[in-house]
């Protein structure tokens, strides 16, 4: 009697670690499929408001197929009418994601894009902060400011040639160097195809823009190692074996 129970006892005992151990893997493997579907759920959300930022972005820097940009050289008479109007205005846009990409717990997953994306946030950034220097000039001199505006035939038109002639030195050298903030945010800092500048807008954002497209063009994120199969495999023969062993003791497969 006492063996008999003695050997019940390891029987089950037995039963118990191969199903235990089956549980144990099924568990697991659970735990780590759920993360890794939160975490590539993760990833995705990140890249997709990226995508929408760039649509953001691309307004301002040109980023319209076949356009080239603000191109080096004399501007045109529109141009030097606008850039010449102190009321001319840049209305900032949001871009968080561009500019805290390596703050993100994503950021090694998006090692391949992220010197790209670094760039175009430093250029966004500097093109603001001189947008914001051009801005603290502009009204900083508010009687300046509203001499020259009403020299104006309209705000649309900006200032006519036959006007210059009525402005005052200071106002002439007023409405000169407003001119020269805007062509340089739009020369310098915006940019064009040709720009030599790697950080101007034009040429960071397509940079970045290219990196993006091509991370993801890249095969979707791999699956789980090879030897999680085998432990898959293992984890059910001990199954089986349990389970077959436990039809047997109870006389099923007699």
């Amino acid at each position: 009697m006492t063996a008999t129970l003695s050997d019940s006892a390891s029987f089950w005992a037995s039963i118990a670690a191969l199903w235990g151990a089956a549980a144990a893997w099924a568990t697991y493997y659970d735990n780590v499929a759920r993360t890794r579907e939160e975490w590539h759920a993760g990833l995705r959300a990140l890249l997709s408001g990226l995508l929408a930022e760039f649509d953001v972005v691309s307004d301002w820097a040109s980023g319209e197929e076949g356009s080239r940009g603000y191109e080096q050289g004399p501007p045109t008479e529109a141009e030097i009418r606008n850039w010449s109007r102190p009321n001319r205005q840049i209305f900032s846009f949001e871009c968080p994601i561009i500019h805290n990409l390596t703050d993100s717990p994503y950021v090694a997953d998006l090692a391949p894009i992220v010197e790209s994306v670094v760039k175009l946030s430093r250029s966004i950034t500097r093109l603001y902060n001189y947008y914001e220097e051009y801005r603290t000039y502009v009204n900083s001199r508010p009687a300046l400011y509203d001499a020259v505006l009403k020299k104006m035939s309209s705000p649309k038109d900006g200032m006519l040639e036959t006007e210059v002639a009525s402005l005052t030195l200071d106002e002439s050298q007023y409405r000169s160097q407003v001119f020269e903030f805007n062509k340089t945010i739009h020369q310098d800092l915006i940019g064009c195809i040709d720009s030599t500048d790697s950080l101007c807008l034009y040429r960071a954002f397509r940079t970045a823009r290219e990196s993006l497209k091509d991370f993801r063009s890249r095969p979707k994120e791999p699956g789980f190692p090879k030897w999680y199969w085998l432990v898959h495999v293992v984890a059910v023969a001990a199954f089986v074996k349990g389970l077959f062993l436990t039809l047997g003791w109870i006389g099923v497969l007699r």
